[in-house]
């Protein structure tokens, strides 16, 4: 089984430093090297079509890395410093905290025309699936708590007056 880029995996505008180490610190090719796509073989691509996947995945080109560890550019270091690449941007994109994504619509005027009627915000799961926040749903019981326990008060005790 080979390691596969993660969908939103990407060293653009982040530190390369591992990826260098990673790559000097390997002396052979590795046995299996990483994939693109789950279709897609590193040991296929050309040497120009390895040189823009990397400046894809990096925004770094490939170039300018090899001869800075020293390393002539070949195929073959091409290959390898892709590989290490794509191991090291989904190490980065799994350290990444998961920031839910969340959606409020705007208050629209309810059904009964006292007040705005909002929708929940929502996490929006690995699956797709919107749940709502825990946190919301807490706040809105404690409000319907309140108003169902003011108006007890204001029915059954005798001589309060609402003002």
């Amino acid at each position: 089984m080979s390691l596969i880029l993660k969908a939103k995996a990407s060293l653009v505008g982040k530190d390369k430093t591992c990826l260098l180490l990673k790559f000097k610190a390997s002396v052979a090719m590795p046995a299996e090297l990483a994939r693109l796509k789950k279709d897609s073989l590193i040991s296929e691509l050309g040497e120009e079509d390895l040189k823009a996947e990397f400046k894809k995945l990096c925004g770094t080109a490939a170039d300018d890395l090899l001869n800075l560890l020293g390393v002539p550019v070949d195929p073959g270091n091409l290959r390898k410093l892709l590989h290490f690449a794509i191991v090291h941007a989904n190490e980065v994109a799994a350290k990444e905290p998961q920031r839910p994504i969340q959606k409020v619509a705007d208050p629209t005027p309810g059904p009964s025309g006292l007040g705005t009627s909002r929708r929940l915000p929502v996490t929006v799961g690995g699956d797709g699936d919107e749940v709502p926040e825990v946190g919301v749903l807490f706040i809105r019981f404690c409000h319907l708590l309140a108003g169902c326990l003011w108006y007890y008060i204001c029915i059954f005790v005798p001589g309060l007056r609402v003002g």
